[in-house]
């Protein structure tokens, strides 16, 4: 509270200045860095509203601060307005296109701005921003494993395998990537089920376990495979491993009755 008295007092100060000078540029900095600093601490406290409301005023009296501008990201971002904070950083980047701090702010903001346009169904726009903050970052684990999730709700399986794997190789132990890599696999032998390629999705399903072990919907899908290629006893091993993760599982149920039938 003292902190921003003492703001106050000097802004009233500087106001009293610019009344005089309106064109006084110094007093104009010096009051968007007084602005800045409030803004700073009202939003430490979570007035959010606030601190928005001060550091447009400071961007306002000192338009080609990069700091300003990117606080004024900040503070939009933590609001959840995404594409306002992008615009934001857009004209900070515009000033000084390698500022770090920026180029981070940036990247967030896309992934984030990503999320909600995938929740709008914004599949392609979501897309176009994923892939622009992975320019940024390309070491970003995540933004691989958004963008793999991406391509797969998109059912650009061979696209999404990619991202997948690119996410993997950054870091081979990470569960998301391995959870989304496996998920991607499933869709691909599926399809290959589909047009008959037992062997392809088996191929694929297998890795896919190997990446999830505990996931019933794969040894079902396994199961059916090894049923379209006559490998009966196989099949009735996937089953049971399915029913060992869940005992009343109804899929896993009816593969050991096809199985008995053909006896």
């Amino acid at each position: 509270m003292q902190k921003i008295m003492n703001i106050d007092q000097e802004l009233t100060e500087l106001n009293i200045e610019l009344q005089k000078n309106p064109n006084n540029l110094q007093a104009k900095k010096a009051k968007a860095v007084l602005l800045n600093n409030k803004s700073l601490v009202l939003s430490k406290e979570d007035k959010h509203e606030e601190a928005l409301k001060l550091i447009k005023q400071a961007v306002q009296l000192d338009p080609s601060n990069v700091g300003l501008l990117n606080n004024q990201a900040i503070f939009l971002s933590k609001m959840a307005k995404y594409n306002e904070a992008i615009e934001s950083i857009n004209k900070s980047l515009e000033l000084e296109p390698k500022n770090e701090t920026a180029l981070e702010i940036l990247s967030v903001n896309l992934n984030n701005q990503f999320t909600l346009d995938v929740e709008k169904g914004l599949n392609q726009e979501a897309l176009k921003k994923i892939n622009r903050a992975i320019e940024l970052r390309p070491k970003e684990i995540i933004f691989h494993c958004n963008k793999a999730s991406i391509l797969n709700k998109m059912s650009r399986y061979t696209e999404a395998l990619g991202a997948a794997d690119k996410a993997l190789s950054l870091d081979q132990n990470n569960s998301n990537a391995k959870h989304i890599k496996s998920v991607i696999l499933n869709q691909l032998a599926l399809e290959d089920s589909d047009n008959e390629k037992y062997e392809d999705a088996l191929k694929k399903i297998n890795e896919a376990i190997l990446l999830r072990p505990n996931e019933i919907g794969h040894y079902i899908n396994k199961g059916s495979f090894l049923i379209n290629l006559n490998r009966n006893d196989e099949a009735a091993k996937c089953a049971e491993k399915a029913l060992e993760l869940d005992k009343d599982n109804k899929d896993a149920k009816k593969i050991k009755e096809i199985i008995q039938n053909r006896k």
